[in-house]
């Protein structure tokens, strides 16, 4: 759908169309749970919820194994659990507020790892 608005966009003289494409591979391990609790708290969300979201995201131990040996244990507090169905919406929710005051015409498309979206603006409007 959105490369064929880009197209028709193409279509008008003095048109253009940025593509940007991001890597979000990692993007779950970038939660810092302290801005998270209180952009959440700032939504309107209860304070019991984000005990929960909290508490949940800070102090998890983590221990890396090489074949029959394991690390000490560490406790990480950044990021959310590896395969938590949770993580797309806590990233979601941590990065509502990154928003663009350019006035063009957005499309995002997302697939498993990467989210990519045209930016469509007339030359004119520079």
């Amino acid at each position: 759908m959105a490369l064929h608005v880009a197209l028709d966009h193409l279509e008008h003289s003095g048109s253009y169309v940025s593509i940007l494409f991001v890597d979000y591979s990692s993007a779950f391990n970038t939660i810092i749970p302290d801005i998270l609790i209180k952009k959440l708290l700032e939504m309107g969300l209860s304070s019991h919820i984000c005990c929960w979201i909290n508490d949940f995201l800070t102090n998890r131990p983590q221990t890396v194994r090489i074949g029959s040996y394991f690390s000490s244990t560490l406790a990480l507090s950044t990021g959310s659990p590896q395969g938590c169905v949770l993580n797309p919406l806590l990233y979601s929710l941590y990065t509502y507020d990154c928003t663009s005051s350019c006035a063009a015409n957005y499309n995002k498309i997302c697939r498993r790892h990467h989210v990519g979206g045209t930016h469509i603006r007339r030359r004119d409007g520079l």
